[in-house]
């Protein structure tokens, strides 16, 4: 028998404490030291939902050329992703979309065809309702609530008529338009209740408000 010299890199994932793991006697201790040469902690979804648009770009790239058909998101349907929390992350991401492009009677997948929770109900219904929006009896319009967007990410407009950066800006503040007035609706104008439920601090959510030219009543 003889050496055989090889050169290899282990590349291991997991959603568990493995800190605690070894603390409790769970887990080996000299394995988690191997492990853990150079950590990298990956937020959830939904604290990083910038990249959203990108992530959701390329999934419906490799759904496109599996399929040999050319699926397309409507800039309006891109808000609802973004307003949906991802309790699974990219996995659900990835499953949504592809129950969509199976289902859709279009490319274009539009909003009613987005059901992140598996119900055949409107996607923006169960978006809105999952961040706490207004039910049907509430007001439907916040004060002052800014006008429909216009430009890349507004209905019937086409993304690619702008650099890539500027139409994901355009998009990220239509996402922030919609999400405040909703937030703002639900909580009467109220920034103490709404920024606690937003999980922001009232002097963010008042810099995000100014910044949209929305005030609380």
């Amino acid at each position: 028998s003889h050496g055989v010299k090889v050169d290899v890199r282990v590349v291991a994932a997991t959603n568990r404490d493995l800190r605690r793991m070894v603390n409790d006697g769970s887990f080996r201790e000299d394995l988690f030291f191997r492990l853990a040469v150079m950590p990298i902690e990956l937020p959830p979804l939904s604290e990083r939902i910038e990249d959203i648009p990108l992530l959701a770009g390329r999934l419906l790239q490799e759904l496109s050329q599996r399929s040999g058909s050319t699926f397309e998101l409507a800039p309006e349907t891109l808000g609802v992703l973004m307003r949906t929390p991802w309790p699974g992350n990219i996995r659900q991401l990835r499953n949504v979309l592809e129950r969509a492009a199976s289902l859709a009677e279009s490319p274009i997948l539009r909003p009613q065809d987005i059901h992140p929770g598996g119900s055949r109900s409107p996607g923006i219904a169960n978006t809105a309702l999952s961040h706490g929006a207004a039910p049907p009896s509430a007001p439907s319009r916040p004060p002052e609530a800014p006008a429909a967007p216009t430009g890349p990410g507004a209905p019937d407009q086409p993304l690619i008529q702008e650099p890539f950066k500027a139409a994901k800006e355009q998009a990220m503040d239509a996402f922030e338009r919609a999400y405040l007035a909703e937030l703002m609706a639900a909580h009467g104008g109220n920034i103490s209740q709404s920024a606690e439920r937003a999980s922001l601090t009232r002097y963010h959510l008042r810099k995000l408000l100014k910044k949209h030219g929305m005030r609380p009543r």
